[in-house]
């Protein structure tokens, strides 16, 4: 009988998937929207954050500024969560 268990879970063991090991995430540069118009005081914050950002991250960020609409346009064409 404990020959038999200890079969069942070695088998178990190694018919078992590899566990998922993470790609370099993410593969693409992030883009950071910016709902008003470029030249601002958000554009210019945005400008120094993505500095930091991108030591920390080790990954390149790109700017998108979205203006018009008090931000509503960044919002409707931002993809869902």
């Amino acid at each position: 009988m404990k020959a038999a268990m200890v079969f069942l879970a070695s088998a178990a063991f190694v018919c078992a998937p590899a566990p998922a090991r993470a790609a370099d995430y993410p593969s693409k540069p992030i883009t950071l929207m910016i709902g008003f118009a470029p030249g601002g005081p958000s554009d210019v914050m945005a400008r120094i954050l993505t500095k930091k950002m991108e030591e920390i991250l080790k990954q390149p960020l790109v700017i998108e500024n979205r203006a018009g609409a008090g931000g509503i346009r960044k919002r409707i064409s931002s993809p869902s969560a």
